[in-house]
């Protein structure tokens, strides 16, 4: 799995948009996290520095959900 080789277990999300990786430090409260975040995925330039993450953009990466593929709660266009 993703996130046992490199430690970020969760996908940074905003506006079903994947913008990076973080890795949660501490959980403050129901809101929001300390995380490590990595902005940019396999980018050599990505920056990676401590924020405070509202927790609803953190979601955690799994087999089954790669940035390739969509949230499965991502809106889905309609005709």
């Amino acid at each position: 799995m993703a996130s046992e080789e490199n430690g970020f277990t969760h996908y940074l999300v905003s506006k079903e948009v994947v913008l990076g990786e973080a890795c949660v430090i501490e959980k403050c409260n129901d809101w929001i996290s300390l995380a490590f975040i990595k902005l940019g995925i396999d980018r050599p330039e990505a920056v990676i520095d401590r924020a405070f993450v509202e927790n609803h953009a953190l979601v955690p990466k799994t087999a089954e959900l790669t940035p390739q593929t969509p949230h499965p709660q991502a809106a889905r266009p309609t005709k």
